[in-house]
């Protein structure tokens, strides 16, 4: 019937305009936080502040569904190890069994292995390094590229139950590329 086939086009176009409006304010908080990393990078302080200042700036944005807690590993002088430069909302036991964190072990490491995304959406068996006391989240681990060179790991917190998001990977992925151009500079 007409009214029927009317309905089903107007949601369709409701639908439409929703998933455009979406992608707007996607691409709106892809490129505020990238001018706002690369203005970050031009203030004269230390690399472990301005990677503070990252992360706030990545709990920020409202599109994604963080906890506030989080850290940035960076490669030094070993090649297989990732050691945290940034940290925002850790526990005192994670921070001291994190800090430095061997490629392959747990999901920041498997992330720098493997060179790809990592996300869990609950402390699975991949999850190595745990403590007492700690609460139940998940993870999405996205690896710091320069070409085919790693950098290091942005770790941040879901709640548990979360799920994956290809919208939240592609902006966090903007995040750690403006990121990488930055730590080069």
């Amino acid at each position: 019937d007409e009214v029927g086939e009317l309905g089903i086009a107007f949601n369709s176009m409701a639908s439409s305009r929703k998933q455009a409006e979406d992608k707007i304010a996607m691409d709106y908080h892809i490129q505020r936080v990238i001018s706002s990393i690369l203005r970050i990078f031009l203030e004269p302080t230390s690399l472990e502040k301005q990677l503070e200042e990252v992360l706030g700036l990545i709990f920020s944005v409202p599109y994604l569904s963080l906890e506030s807690k989080g850290c940035i590993f960076l490669i030094e002088e070993d090649p297989g190890l990732l050691v945290m430069k940034a940290q925002h909302g850790l526990s005192e036991p994670l921070l001291a069994t994190c800090m430095k964190v061997p490629f392959g072990r747990c999901l920041c490491g498997k992330a720098a292995s493997e060179g790809e995304v990592v996300f869990a959406d609950s402390i699975d068996d991949r999850h190595e390094i745990r403590f007492q006391r700690m609460s139940p989240h998940g993870h999405l681990c996205i690896p710091v590229r320069s070409g085919d060179r790693l950098l290091g790991v942005i770790n941040l917190y879901v709640e548990e139950g979360h799920r994956r998001s290809h919208e939240e990977e592609v902006l966090l992925t903007a995040v750690a590329d403006a990121l990488a151009g930055a730590i080069k500079q």
